[in-house]
């Protein structure tokens, strides 16, 4: 079965409720992106797909994941905390590399089990690629303005996070049973900015710029989260 086969269940959904593992409210350095001074405004940038692979996805995120929690839509993410005292920059690259990049097929390929959540294995050659040709630019040997988190990337959805140990366990292995390959199209890239709310609030798309197949719908999906 494919992950639009995840029909929510009202017994099941119980299990995203369970109280979300404690984490201290301090902002981790290794999230905080190398420019040496305090950032205004920091930067999200995500894979943007088509609406109906997105909204599949979507579906088992909504789910499983905590919904007092969850402020986001499912997402792959690029880059987590682009900082704004670079934006011009940053939007010019990513519109140079869009108006000549293709669009390419991206599927989910098997579940992964976190101490605290389950994620959607996305590895992708193409995804991995264009992720490295920005590092190459804003990494170490470039401008070096990346945080240390954004130094490694791995294409993935998370659909569950923040929840206990056992409750992560259970949906580790209801996804596992039932998972089964869904695919999708890459057609973009959407960037966001990030509210202190934990929300993003939706900034622009960068369309790639080759046709896809007759098939796919190349509808915006909504800005990920209401932010505040």
């Amino acid at each position: 079965m494919s992950t639009a086969a995840y029909a929510p269940n009202t017994q099941e959904n119980t299990t995203a409720v369970a109280q979300p593992h404690p984490s201290p409210n301090v902002k981790n350095p290794d999230h905080v992106a190398n420019t040496g001074i305090e950032e205004e405004s920091t930067y999200v940038l995500t894979l943007r797909t088509n609406r109906e692979f997105h909204e599949r996805i979507n579906d088992l995120r909504k789910q499983y994941f905590p919904p007092q929690l969850n402020k986001l839509d499912a997402h792959i993410t690029l880059f987590h905390a682009l900082p704004g005292s670079q934006l011009a920059s940053i939007v010019s690259d990513l519109l140079e590399t869009a108006r000549t990049q293709q669009r390419f097929q991206i599927k989910t390929l098997k579940p992964l089990k976190y101490a605290h959540g389950v994620a959607l294995d996305a590895s992708n050659e193409d995804a991995h690629r264009l992720w490295t040709a920005f590092e190459r630019k804003w990494g170490p040997a470039g401008a070096d303005f990346l945080s240390k988190q954004d130094r490694q990337f791995k294409a993935h959805y998370t659909v569950q996070n923040k929840v206990e140990k056992e409750v992560a366990d259970q949906t580790w292995e209801e996804v596992r049973d039932r998972f089964e390959s869904d695919q999708g199209e890459a057609i973009g890239f959407t960037l966001y900015k990030y509210m202190k709310s934990g929300h993003w609030r939706f900034q622009r798309t960068f369309k790639f710029a080759v046709e896809p197949s007759p098939a796919t719908s190349l509808a915006d999906f909504p800005p990920l989260g209401n932010p505040a």
